[in-house]
């Protein structure tokens, strides 16, 4: 056994520590005993009466770069952006261009050029004028386009812009023209194709007005 006091060994017969002198009386059941080999302290074990606290419940803690859930914007399609990042405003600018080379040269008139620009000499210079305006207006897409891929704040009203000028050059071209030339250029066919112009710009231009109003908030670089 082992002194109570010290806790020296000591023999099982012997009556006082040979360590520290204390007597080795056996202490009562009231008396704990002071010192015990392989003891254990309370902080190790819970004692039998007082269960052990569960655990807490794990509470959910945003990230500090999340938005919190009531606040956020709703989630919006954008297949009519990328298309137009991806498609349409690099084929309006091709198609700018096109129309630009086709006044230069031309070749809007076929074999009877010369005849017009013979017999009405401004209708080449409104020609010239218009193929640099279209050349602009190709640059505005190409510009548009950029703003709106890296969502600029005024990429919304570059689109804008964009439709806006092609309406009114297609508008003033072909008033000029028809001033210049009169009955000549006053065919149905070349109506029908400036209307259809006019017309497809002004519905372009109100859808996609709608269309970017609703995603301004995308907007803020």
């Amino acid at each position: 056994m082992f002194c109570r006091f010290c806790g020296s060994p000591v023999p099982d017969d012997a009556r006082f520590c040979s360590t520290c002198g204390k007597p080795l009386d056996v202490p009562s059941a009231s008396e704990p005993p002071r010192y015990q080999p392989g003891s254990y302290s309370g902080r190790d074990h819970a004692p039998a009466d007082k269960p052990a606290a569960p655990p807490a419940p794990t509470v959910y803690q945003p990230q500090p770069d999340e938005p919190p859930t009531d606040c956020a914007e709703p989630s919006i399609p954008m297949k009519w952006y990328r298309f137009q990042v991806c498609f349409g405003l690099f084929a309006g600018a091709a198609i700018a261009c096109l129309a630009a080379v086709a006044l230069f040269l031309g070749l809007c008139y076929d074999s009877t050029m010369r005849i017009f620009y013979a017999h009405h000499k401004a209708l080449r210079l409104l020609d010239l004028v218009m193929g640099g305006m279209l050349l602009v207006y190709g640059g505005v897409a190409i510009a548009a386009r950029f703003k709106l891929a890296h969502f600029r704040q005024t990429a919304p009203l570059w689109l804008i812009c964009f439709y806006v000028s092609g309406t009114a050059i297609a508008a003033v071209y072909g008033l000029i023209a028809i001033a210049i030339v009169g009955e000549l250029l006053f065919t149905t066919r070349f109506i029908g194709d400036l209307s259809v112009c006019v017309i497809l710009n002004c519905i372009l231009l109100a859808l996609n007005a709608i269309y970017f109003k609703k995603r301004a908030f995308l907007f803020t670089n």
